[in-house]
């Protein structure tokens, strides 16, 4: 499904929620004023997976649900195309099944958030942010990403990286070496 998906443009009408491909789904989404003079953004809830095509280069706040988009023939998940994206966060036990988490350039973006059990049912992929100078804080949940063979975060900016105990870590708790630029590392308390 997320292979048809990426990179996928969807929209959807202001202050109104727009019915997916699939028949009888309906996408939550929000226009909400920032500021006066920037206009307004979108904020996008996804229940399921269907709901990833209502994101576009208009999103701004994306909230993932938990459990949703960890069907096993979900592999992919490109964040090319959300140029405006400031927030993101995901529920636990999603995207298990993704092998790769990339993002690059996104310069909105402040604030990645993943709850436990993410990205953990393959091996072998790779975790990465860069290039996003204004993100300020990623905190990761226990057991989401544990199957990773790198981890890169390479920011401008002065952001701080919040991982629970068991992030990034394999079932013997061995942990990811990596690179971290620009981000300081801090375990959550």
């Amino acid at each position: 499904m997320a292979d048809r998906v990426g990179g996928a443009v969807g929209y959807s009408e202001a202050s109104a929620p727009s019915t997916n491909v699939a028949p009888a789904t309906t996408i939550e989404t929000e226009r909400v004023s920032t500021v006066p003079s920037s206009g307004s953004f979108e904020k996008v809830l996804v229940k399921n997976e269907d709901d990833l095509v209502s994101l576009d280069d208009t999103t701004a706040i994306v909230e993932v649900m938990s459990g949703v988009c960890s069907d096993p023939g979900i592999t992919d998940w490109e964040f090319c195309d959300y140029s405006m994206l400031k927030e993101l966060t995901v529920g636990n036990t999603c995207f298990q099944y993704v092998k790769d988490f990339k993002i690059e350039g996104l310069h909105q973006l402040v604030s990645v958030v993943f709850g436990s059990g993410c990205f953990c049912r393959t091996n072998g992929g790779v975790f990465e942010i860069r290039e996003c100078e204004r993100l300020y804080s990623v905190k990761i949940g226990d057991g989401s990403f544990i199957g990773v063979a790198s981890v890169t975060f390479e920011s401008e900016g002065k952001g701080m990286v919040i991982m629970d105990r068991l992030a990034f870590t394999n079932s013997d708790n061995t942990g990811k070496g990596g690179i971290w630029k620009g981000l300081q590392a801090g375990d959550e308390e």
